[in-house]
């Protein structure tokens, strides 16, 4: 009985169709390599993404100068130091930048209105200095800190909005304050604050010392650092 020859199985190339041993074909990719290269793809994107997304926050949080207006002169006087030394007449519309230094006559009443809706009301006599005054370019980030040397002034914080981070802050003789809501601040002659919250809280901060008042309460803070406990009005 004679063998019969042996046969081999037909060639085919890597995705089951038939192949002519005699024409050339591509090398095609193999399922996990396939996987890896789509894996390698989306991962460059996910990191580039990820890089987008961090330069675009850098952008929308970064602090810019910003300004005040003059919204209302009722009585008196308020003047604005731009250049040192040099006095300026305010008047309603002005505007009042970072950097400034204001000052009142007495009996004046006087309203500036900054940029992110927050308020300041001078009440009397006295002396103030806008120390920062910056927002984030999507006005998502504010803050706005005022130092009272003298005098009189009520303050509002900027309306609470979801998704935006505000701060204002007061600057006094003997300490600090951070507003959320609305308070009236009178500094006399020898440095002490009376300091009355109206509605919110407001944190006062004297060294290491820190009360937080609630609307009606009344704290004095002394130019020395000195912070009495918050007391009903």
């Amino acid at each position: 009985m004679s063998a019969q020859p042996a046969t081999t199985p037909e060639a085919r190339d890597p995705i089951g169709e038939k192949r002519n041993p005699n024409q050339w074909t591509p090398l095609a990719l193999r399922g996990s390599r396939l996987r890896r290269w789509w894996r390698g793809i989306a991962l460059g994107l996910a990191l580039l993404l990820l890089v987008g997304a961090g330069a675009y926050l850098a952008w929308a949080s970064r602090p810019l100068p910003r300004e005040g207006t003059v919204a209302q002169i009722d009585a008196g006087a308020l003047q604005v130091e731009r250049a040192e030394g040099t006095w300026e007449p305010l008047q309603v519309g002005d505007t009042v930048l970072q950097g400034h230094r204001l000052r009142s006559d007495q009996g004046t009443i006087a309203l500036i209105q900054f940029f992110d809706g927050s308020q300041m009301r001078v009440e009397s006599a006295g002396e103030w200095e806008i120390e920062q005054l910056e927002g984030s370019p999507g006005g998502r980030a504010s803050r706005t800190t005022i130092r009272q040397r003298a005098g009189q002034a009520s303050l509002v914080s900027a309306p609470l909005q979801r998704g935006t981070n505000s701060r204002l802050r007061l600057e006094l003789p003997g300490g600090s304050v951070q507003l959320v809501g609305a308070a009236t601040f009178a500094t006399d002659a020898q440095g002490t604050t009376t300091c009355t919250l109206l509605q919110g809280q407001g944190h006062v901060q004297a060294g290491k010392t820190r009360v937080t008042l609630s609307p009606g309460e009344v704290s004095s803070l002394l130019a020395n650092g000195e912070l009495s406990p918050p007391q009903d009005e």
